[in-house]
This record gives C-alpha cells, sequence and structure tokens, in this order.
C-alpha cells in the first residue's frame, strides 16, 4: 500500500492495530492493566482505567502510542517549519514517520507472552526476548491479514529501532514513551488529590507520579534543546510538574521494598527535582 501522507501510514497502523486486537494476543493484553504494582487489590480494571486513563490498558496503550506518536512528530516538524529548523530541533520525513508510527503500534505485541515488567526492573536479556516474541508474533500477523501493509524489510527496522536507543528513530521513540509515562505520571498525582480517594490509593498514585519523575524527567530535560516536542510538553506541564516535586511527602518513598531502594529512589527523585527547578 503507497504510504505518501500521514494520514495513509496511521490508517495501515490502525489496521495492523486491528488484526492484532482480534488475534489471540491482543485478548490477553485487553485483560491485563499497566503499572500494576501500583493498583491496590481492591482497585477493580475498569476502575483503574477510568482514574488513569485508557494509556493503561495494555491493548489500549498501543493505540494511545500511535496517537502520542503522531503528536510528538507534528510538533517536531512544526519547529522546521515555523522556525526552518534554524534552532537545531529534529524532524522526520515520510518513511521515518511511518516507521514510528509502526513501532508505537506494536512495540508491546510481546507482552502478552512475557507480561509487562517496569522499565526500572527490566534487564537486557528481557529486552532480547521481548524483541523475539515480537518478530514471532507479527509473523503471524502477517499472514492472517488479507493485504500486505508492511514489508520484511520495514519490520526489520522497527525491531532495530527497538533494539538501538541511540539511533535517530530509536531515540525518538524512547522520547515518545517517555513523554508518556510523564503523562500518565501526572494523572496520578491530580486522581491523587481527589477527596474521595482512599488512603492506600492515594498513596500508591503518589508513589507512581514519584518513580516516574525520578527516573524519566531527567531525559527530558536532557534532550529538550533537541526535540521542539518536549519544549512544548514540558511547558505545558510546567505548573503540575512543579507542583507533584515541591509536594511529594518523603513517605511515598517507604513503599519501595528495602531500606536501599528506598534511599537510591528518593536521591534520584531529589536530584531530579534540583534539574528541574534549575531548568525553570
Amino acid at each position: 500500500m503507497p504510504r505518501n501522507t500521514t494520514e495513509t501510514s496511521v490508517r495501515i497502523c490502525e489496521a495492523i492495530y486491528e488484526a492484532f486486537a482480534k488475534s489471540k494476543y491482543g485478548e490477553i493484553l485487553a485483560n491485563q492493566v499497566r503499572y500494576a504494582r501500583y493498583r491496590p487489590e481492591n482497585v477493580l480494571h475498569n476502575h483503574w482505567l477510568q482514574l488513569l486513563g485508557p494509556d493503561v490498558s495494555n491493548l489500549e496503550h498501543l493505540l494511545v502510542s500511535l496517537e502520542d506518536a503522531q503528536k510528538f512528530v507534528s510538533h517536531c516538524n512544526f519547529s522546521l517549519n515555523w522556525q526552518g529548523n534554524s534552532n537545531g530541533f529534529v524532524s522526520f520525513d515520510l518513511d521515518e514517520q511511518f516507521l514510528l508510527f509502526v513501532t508505537a503500534v506494536v512495540h508491546d505485541f510481546a507482552e502478552a507472552i512475557i507480561g509487562d515488567i517496569s522499565w526500572d526492573e527490566k534487564t537486557q536479556h528481557d529486552e532480547h526476548r521481548e524483541l523475539e516474541h515480537l518478530l514471532h508474533i507479527f509473523s503471524e500477523l502477517t499472514m492472517s491479514m488479507e493485504m500486505d501493509l508492511i514489508a520484511k524489510s520495514e519490520i526489520v527496522q522497527v525491531v532495530d529501532i527497538l533494539r538501538d536507543k541511540d539511533s535517530k528513530l530509536g531515540q525518538a521513540f524512547s522520547v515518545i514513551e517517555i513523554i508518556r509515562y510523564v503523562k500518565t505520571a501526572i494523572q496520578a498525582w491530580h486522581v491523587s488529590n481527589f477527596p474521595y480517594i482512599h488512603s492506600e490509593l492515594h498513596d500508591k498514585l503518589k508513589w507512581l507520579t514519584s518513580n516516574v519523575f525520578g527516573n524519566q524527567i531527567s531525559r527530558l530535560l536532557e534532550l529538550r534543546e533537541k526535540y521542539y516536542a518536549i519544549e512544548m510538553f514540558l511547558r505545558s506541564e510546567q505548573v503540575l510538574i512543579s507542583e507533584a516535586f515541591n509536594e511529594m511527602s518523603k513517605d511515598t518513598f517507604f513503599h519501595y521494598h528495602d531500606q536501599v531502594l528506598q534511599g537510591l529512589n528518593e536521591k534520584k527523585f531529589l536530584e531530579t527535582k534540583k534539574l528541574w527547578q534549575k531548568a525553570l
């Protein structure tokens, strides 16, 4: 199928998603939630989605990621159109956009087999297994789809994007993921302050926010001069990010299961807080 517009690329990715969603693997992801370690046992699947949005559904996360990738590319390319790329921001041509969009839709296929492993617990072995299972699932899907939506060479390129986070598209997709982590963490912070939220849920939502902020925001600050999309995102969320950094309780870090992890994560959070305040 020719891909001479962004809209065509998106339609192809939506077709890939639909094929996956109807498969046995899609059915597995539909029954799983993300950020499960932060969810109290008495908070049901649907309630978790109501609180934090479709991104915390393992299946719907793939469509959310596609939307995130579209917005990211649009914002990055806006810098090229508006500023003539004079400030060195990265932009993406149609072929690169397509590969980013496909990566967004397929990157978590393997979680139907190995489960959702948190970024701060994932090992290189886990990542290698994910890529192997992704190729297997992709092979099954392409055999079942009636039209040739994506070439084998493009599947290899998608795997390379996920494997090499220092390449142009590998780094770009990592940024797309990080922005979504932070968006969900901001939502968790916002919800945690609702008056009807019970104490355990309140505390675990703040734990989610602290973990994401301590592990992810420094990377956005490091790359903000490279990607105009980061600059736009951080400006739009500045108030809530600052509020969460300033009001996070020390008790939040007691949720880690040993004192070493408590100290390590509190230190990362406070160091990132300093970087954030310096960047304002």
